[in-house]
């Protein structure tokens, strides 16, 4: 009986062995690269790349009939220049090519990887970075290998370089050595891969259609940052050892470069905490309409500046307060009662002056606020922030911008604001200028106006206004901010594509900030096309000698291009384990881009009001320096005229004697 028992169990655990799947195999680069690969990045299905930009915002923009009108006319244009650069001579031609040649090719995907860099191998003068690239044709095989061949041979022909083959694994390589680097080139079956390492080729050659269990894409940095970032398909994505980089960066510093700065560069990247990132990734997703495009790294401990880095989640509910059409509306959690002792010590351990320097200040701000900002303010003040810059209700000049906090401790922080507006109003009045706080009631609450007014008398064009309620603050450059604030009005809560994309920002995110793409677009766009068609004819005078003449009157209008705009939400995600960022808009990895522009729109606006009031600064110095000079110089005509009147007396005097 129990031999029978054992058979059967045997018998099972056999049949189960047998039908036990075989190991995964999988075709793309990961899956082919050791697990200690330095820096990796991958265009995946290039092919289905094409449709997801048809279905995108900005596949739609560019199908509109105004756009392809332009675009005709570019492609136009640069067909001419290209004609008559080549002047008759056909350069395909040359290499035994003709266009129908590259017909028909498609590419599934793309990559490349720096595997390492050796400095001793390069000081040694032979081949020091191991480097790979790869691409898998979707179709036009054929046509690939044929252009490849053609290269191969133009190289040769022109004495450029030496071919020799070989055979790896059973696949033709062609091999050349440029200079001391020995490059390989496999140009077989649906693939074209090349290695500046012959041991490389042969490894990733045997690494074809084999399991990857000890390869990049099971190892367990690799898999950690994917599963952070939830990427299962990216358009594009990026990956890298962050470790391994930097220690081969501090390897070529030490030897190249000044051995205290390099001591004192990894130092600080210790004091930082940027040792704990064991790995940073990037990737490109489509959306629908959008592409989610996220930032990430993995942490083994959080420390130094992701210390910092508060965890939370979003609360947008100061978003009724905002107006709709706000050009800009962030939030975040963020608590200064703890943020501000943990970077008074990151500050200690980067170097002792630094934390004493800001307790100094710190000291002197309370003093010189009659209060203690740490025991007082931060104490007072929640952990929701948010804030919003946008048109001036009603149309105007300015724009309109506020801020909003939640209270933690209203008595205390009313206690605090009353303490610094006193401080404000006395150190005004002994400037020579002068700061007087109203109030006014508004909807329930109290709002606080000062009225400023420079040392010359002159009325300053700016009024800080707040007001505090049972649970939050508000406060605004100008009354009318704040109330319109505080009014019942359409507001971002309610605006679609707010309300869209607040719900596609992932579940734990501490910060988030919306952008109205479709009014910075339109205003940008507004802003160049002008000038771009004034100086059309100028331009083209320009590019003429190149054969180039473009077609700036047939710009489409702003509407064209914001018609199928959404907007941008960017937000960050802190974890134990790692920090992510990431948005969500019409252009991608681009959308970076345009907080960017914004910023810098605004702060050269900012340079030039702060120049203009410099200037005006410096005039009116300028203008109580001669004043006071004049009366001088009329303090010196006085004593002299009265000193000619003493001597015009003497001469009488002595005239008269003579007589």
């Amino acid at each position: 009986m129990k031999t029978a028992l054992f058979a059967l169990l045997l018998s099972f655990s056999l049949g189960t062995v047998r039908a036990a799947p075989p190991p995964e195999v999988r075709q793309d680069l990961a899956a082919l690269l050791p697990q200690d690969t330095a820096l990796f990045g991958e265009f995946d299905d290039l092919g289905g790349l094409q449709r997801w930009l048809r279905e995108t915002s900005l596949g739609r923009i560019c199908a509109e009939p105004e756009m392809q009108q332009f675009t005709r006319g570019i492609l136009a244009a640069v067909k001419n220049a290209l004609k008559q650069a080549q002047q008759g001579f056909n350069p395909l031609g040359l290499v035994g090519l003709t266009r129908d040649d590259f017909k028909g090719i498609r590419i599934r995907r793309a990559g490349f990887a720096i595997i390492d860099a050796s400095l001793e191998k390069m000081i040694d003068g032979r081949a020091h970075v191991d480097v790979v690239l790869t691409a898998q044709y979707r179709a036009g095989a054929a046509n690939g290998h044929k252009i490849m061949r053609a290269l191969r041979n133009a190289a040769e022909m022109f004495g450029a370089v030496r071919f020799s083959d070989e055979k790896m694994g059973g696949r033709p390589v062609w091999i050349a050595r440029v200079g001391q680097v020995e490059i390989c080139v496999l140009a077989d079956g649906d693939r074209f891969l090349l290695t500046t390492q012959r041991e490389r080729m042969a490894q990733m050659i045997a690494a074809l259609g084999a399991p990857y269990a000890k390869r990049l894409a099971a190892s367990p940095r690799y898999q950690a940052v994917r599963r952070k970032m939830k990427v299962d398909r990216a358009a594009f994505f990026v990956y890298a050892d962050v470790p391994r980089l930097v220690s081969r960066g501090l390897e070529f510093a030490r030897r190249f470069g000044r051995p205290k700065d390099v001591a004192e560069f990894a130092r600080l990247w210790n004091v930082l905490g940027l040792n704990g990132v064991e790995a940073a990734a990037m990737a490109d997703m489509p959306a629908g309409a959008d592409w989610r495009t996220e930032f990430a790294v993995t942490l083994s401990k959080r420390r130094g500046v992701f210390v910092l880095m508060q965890n939370g989640r979003v609360d947008h509910r100061f978003a009724r307060h905002v107006p709709a059409g706000s050009l800009l509306y962030g939030t975040e959690t963020f608590d200064l009662r703890e943020f501000w002792p943990g970077i008074v010590q990151l500050a200690g351990e980067i170097h002792p002056t630094f934390r004493d320097g800001m307790k100094k200040a710190m000291a002197d701000a309370n003093a010189a606020l009659g209060v203690s900002l740490e025991d007082d303010l931060f104490a007072g003040l929640g952990t929701t922030w948010a804030g919003y810059v946008g048109a001036p209700p009603g149309g105007g000049l300015l724009p309109d911008f506020g801020l909003f906090v939640t209270v933690r401790d209203k008595a205390r922080l009313n206690r605090a604001i009353d303490a610094m507006t006193r401080q404000c109003v006395a150190a005004m009045k002994r400037a020579g200028g002068r700061a007087v706080q109203r109030k006014t009631a508004f909807r329930g609450m109290t709002l606080n106006v000062m009225e400023l007014s420079g040392p010359d008398g002159n009325p300053i064009p700016f009024a800080p206004t707040w007001a505090v309620g049972e649970d939050f603050l508000v406060a605004g450059p100008f009354p009318h901010t704040v109330r319109n604030a505080l009014m019942e009005k359409a507001s971002l809560a309610g605006q679609k594509d707010f309300v869209a994309l607040s719900r596609a920002v992932p579940e734990g995110a501490a910060s988030a900030t919306y952008l109205d793409t479709k009014a910075l677009v339109g205003w940008l766009y507004n802003s160049v096309a002008p000038i771009l068609q004034g100086l059309s004819g100028a331009i083209n005078e320009k590019l003429q000698p190149y054969g180039l003449a473009l077609n700036f009157k047939d710009l489409p209008p702003a509407t064209v291009l914001t018609r199928h705009l959404t907007g941008t939400m960017y937000y960050t995600v802190v974890e134990n384990d790692g920090v992510r960022a990431g948005w969500l808009s019409p252009f991608g990895s681009a959308g970076i881009a345009l907080p960017v522009v914004a910023i810098g729109l605004v702060a050269a606006g900012a340079m030039v009001i702060d120049e203009h009031d410099h200037e005006e600064a410096r005039l009116r110095y300028r203008l109580r320096r001669s004043r006071q000079q004049l009366k001088r110089e009329s303090a010196k005509n006085r004593k002299l005229q009265a000193r000619l009147r003493a001597i015009e007396k003497q001469i009488e005097e002595l005239k008269k004697q003579l007589r």
